[in-house]
């Protein structure tokens, strides 16, 4: 889903710590995107669902006039729908296992509840060094462990291109 990003400007590199924070500051939409998606599949279910056929005006091929196209647009919807909500769901699941694998790295203690803090939850710099035990006067701190955290993030989604490029 988001790996599918092609770099700015042609030929340039990527860069991917940008690139890692847009994943992050996304994570919530994608959430709400998954709901949503839900949703519309529950309503296209529900509305293409067959009504009573008492007065169905059915034709020598047995289908009923113009169904047979409504029939075909609520399958490709469906399909659509569903392959948006499974790449979705995906890309939330390996979100998700990046950060509980940076979570139990040694020496990465703070980098999950910083990155989650710093781009999903979209708190305070302050208040996020109050939550991990620093004081709000260590700004720069929390700096240090947001970048050290999100270049890690951007190493494992992104792979060996990112560890060349940080």
């Amino acid at each position: 889903m988001l790996m599918d990003i092609i770099p700015h400007g042609g030929g340039g590199s990527m860069d991917y710590v940008r690139e890692a924070e847009k994943v992050l500051y996304h994570y919530r939409d994608l959430k709400f995107a998954l709901q949503n998606l839900e949703h519309q599949i529950e309503k296209l279910i529900f509305q293409s669902a067959p009504a009573d056929a008492k007065g169905a005006n059915i034709e020598i091929t047995g289908i009923k006039s113009g169904y047979h196209d409504d029939a075909y647009n609520s399958l490709f919807k469906l399909k659509v729908l569903t392959e948006n909500r499974d790449k979705t769901e995906e890309e939330i699941k390996k979100i998700d296992s990046l950060l509980d694998a940076i979570e139990k790295e040694p020496g990465c203690e703070y980098y999950t509840q910083v990155l989650r803090l710093w781009y999903i939850e979209k708190i305070p710099k302050e208040e996020i060094a109050g939550l991990i035990g620093y004081s709000p006067a260590s700004r720069q701190s929390i700096y240090n462990i947001k970048d050290k955290a999100i270049r890690k993030f951007a190493v494992m989604y992104f792979g060996l291109g990112a560890l060349k490029a940080i």
